[in-house]
């Protein structure tokens, strides 16, 4: 038709490529082509082929069968026993007794245990009849008559079986006998001190016992009787 028109002497006509539609993109914006199917296909396969080939290396790579190295433990030994050192322990105090404590005691106050004064002289209304009866007379050391003396009769277990006072002529008696066994008597006076008398009841009449006072006690020494007995 072209060659036609050509040899008629007509225009000759051309097709004009068709234009592309334009994409206007904002000033920042990147943008892609996309990509055909077959290119996208054959990227796919590659990256298949690939992944399967790290997938094999890694499930074919040989494990080692060797265990472990165990820890080494290094053996303690045992502390060694330095020289043994003696203790000397400290001297003893001296042992402190009461006499180291106290100032000495006055001689009224000195209490020893003696032997009764059996006296058969002594003017008492009624003289011992039966066994293991006690009676006597307190007497000063001037032998003057001592009254109101608290006189305690004590047995071999320091119980008290007998106590009682002497009249206004310093007489004592007891009306019930004591049993068989070892006593003291025990004297007792706001102004004069006396020893512990030892004596014992058999089963026999016991004369009239004289206790006589050993000191006067001072001012100072009142209400102290009774401590300082020796044996």
């Amino acid at each position: 038709m072209g060659r036609i028109n050509n040899l008629l002497g007509a225009r000759p006509t051309f097709t004009a490529p068709l234009a592309q539609p334009s994409v206007s993109a904002s000033p920042g914006i990147k943008l892609h082509r996309l990509q055909r199917p077959e290119q996208i296909k054959k990227e796919a396969t590659i990256w298949q082929k690939q992944v399967k080939q790290a997938t094999q290396k890694a499930n074919l790579r040989p494990i080692s069968q060797t265990p472990p190295p165990r820890p080494t433990v290094t053996p303690t030994t045992a502390p060694t026993q330095g020289p043994i050192v003696e203790v000397v322990p400290p001297p003893r105090p001296a042992s402190l007794t009461v006499a180291s404590l106290y100032p000495a005691l006055p001689q009224s106050q000195k209490k020893m245990k003696v032997a009764p004064e059996f006296a058969q002289d002594l003017p008492l209304p009624t003289p011992p009849e039966a066994p293991n009866l006690i009676t006597g007379m307190v007497v000063t050391m001037e032998d003057r008559l001592l009254p109101n003396s608290i006189v305690e009769i004590c047995n071999s277990q320091n119980q008290t079986v007998r106590a009682f006072k002497t009249n206004k002529l310093g007489q004592f008696f007891i009306a019930t006998p004591l049993s068989d066994g070892d006593y003291e008597i025990r004297m007792e006076h706001p102004e004069y001190g006396f020893d512990i008398i030892k004596f014992k009841a058999e089963g026999k009449i016991i004369p009239p016992i004289k206790i006589r006072a050993k000191a006067k006690i001072t001012t100072n020494e009142v209400g102290n009787q009774g401590i300082g007995v020796s044996p």
